[in-house]
């Protein structure tokens, strides 16, 4: 009697052990998966309308990360439609990086964007926040030397009164609008 419990309480805990595993499989292939086509306009729509500037960030920071073949096309529609600066940073960063690392020929669509932001002394954000808009134009520019891989030491840490400071901003932005008007032939479709 005592081996028929023994082999009865094995096989309930063999079965429980495959309905654990069966539900943690099931609700691991229900997250979404930022690369998926399709996925990534989700991941914009929570960083557009999430509830919290947290849930916001997180979308942002996981579509900059995402392989997802629309997930630069996002990310491009972002940087114009946010206006939360924590999901800006993570879109300016994930743009930058897409340009420069992963030749990402359509994430460079951002310059102009970036150059915006970088010459509005409150980062385009329209709110009375200095640190936010120091944070904001210091990751356009982070961006923009990505890019361009031309850095001119502008320091947003820096007093921006300085003349050095000043000459720096302007290098960085002509730099920038020159790469805008004169892009590289794998922009003009030459290679």
């Amino acid at each position: 009697m005592n081996k028929q419990v023994i082999i009865g309480v094995s096989a309930g805990g063999g079965i429980l052990l495959l309905l654990i595993i069966f539900i943690v499989i099931a609700a691991m292939a229900s997250r979404t998966d930022p690369n998926s086509v399709g996925d990534s306009s989700k991941l914009e729509s929570v960083a557009l309308e999430g509830a919290t500037i947290e849930d916001k960030e997180k979308a942002a920071a996981d579509l900059a990360r995402s392989s997802a073949p629309d997930a630069t096309d996002a990310l491009l529609r972002l940087l114009q439609a946010s206006g939360d600066a924590e999901v800006l940073i993570c879109v300016m960063d994930g743009l930058g990086d897409r340009a420069s690392k992963k030749g990402d020929v359509k994430a460079r669509e951002c310059m102009q964007k970036l150059v915006e932001i970088l010459e509005d002394p409150k980062g385009r954000l329209q709110v009375d926040d200095p640190d936010k808009s120091k944070r904001i134009r210091a990751r356009a520019c982070v961006a923009i030397v990505k890019i361009t891989g031309a850095d001119f030491g502008w320091d947003i840490a820096k007093n921006q009164e300085d003349d050095e400071q000043i000459q720096k901003l302007k290098d960085t932005v002509d730099n920038a609008k020159f790469y805008i008007s004169h892009p590289p032939p794998s922009l003009q479709g030459g290679g």
